[in-house]
């Protein structure tokens, strides 16, 4: 569960484990990762230092101060974050930069739908490992007037970005992109001219593509042919989705 306080497993599966398994369970979710080690530069060392000061002034440990719920806190989190440069994401029992090394769960679903080697993607990833994490636990355990979904930011967390994170406003908005923050802002009303051209020609030349897709980009923003992939795959479910609505109209 996301809200107990040290631990991501429920009470419920804590008994159907032997003590020791679950001792060494919350000793490896407790302990913090190491970080990767990356060369900043004197100015970039001050920069962050300072980042982490701010952050910590903002959002520090606490055994009064609680957020009706997990999204409460993301959410809060992320419009101060986002002003700084970098975006967080909920992962168990904490809040970890878009840059965090990749859970073990994502890992495990892949190999549960392995691609054969000739049929996979070359893609790369902006994770490098950042250590910024911000731990969370159940409020009602220090706080007892708390709503019983609040959750109250807890010691262990680690302010400082690492591993070669350093927010700004182009990393940001290439993790909203990632992440696909950005496409869910592209509204059929923004998207109707491809829309229409790709329903009466499905085969449209990436260059005409990346053109027509650049205002609706912010500017200086680059297009990849990953972005270019992605909008027709939006499109084409966009046309899809239509289509069934006629129909059943």
């Amino acid at each position: 569960s996301l809200y107990d306080d040290d631990d991501v497993s429920s009470s419920e599966e804590k008994e159907q484990k032997a003590p020791d398994q679950v001792e060494a369970e919350k000793q490896e979710d407790t302990q913090p990762e190491p970080e990767i080690e990356f060369s900043y530069s004197d100015e970039q060392k001050v920069a962050l230092a300072e980042l982490a000061r701010e952050t910590k002034e903002r959002f520090p440990p606490s055994t009064t101060t609680f957020y009706d719920n997990v999204g409460e806190l993301r959410r809060k989190f992320n419009e101060w974050g986002h002003a700084k440069g970098f975006h967080v994401s909920t992962q168990g029992s904490s809040l970890q930069c878009r840059r965090h090394k990749e859970p073990n769960s994502y890992a495990k679903k892949r190999e549960k739908r392995m691609v054969a080697e000739s049929k996979r993607r070359n893609v790369q990833t902006p994770r490098c490992g950042c250590g910024f994490s911000i731990r969370f636990s159940r409020a009602q355990r220090w706080i007892p007037d708390a709503p019983p979904r609040a959750v109250r930011i807890t010691e262990g967390s680690r302010y400082e970005h690492s591993g070669g994170c350093f927010p700004s406003e182009d990393q940001l908005r290439s993790d909203q992109r990632s992440c696909g923050a950005f496409m869910r802002t592209l509204t059929k009303d923004k998207l109707r001219s491809l829309m229409d051209l790709l329903k009466y020609n499905p085969v449209v030349p990436a260059s005409m593509m990346r053109n027509m897709m650049r205002p609706l980009y912010p500017e200086g923003a680059k297009i990849t042919a990953k972005d270019i992939s992605n909008m027709r795959i939006k499109i084409r479910n966009m046309l899809r989705q239509e289509e069934e609505n006629q129909s059943a109209s």
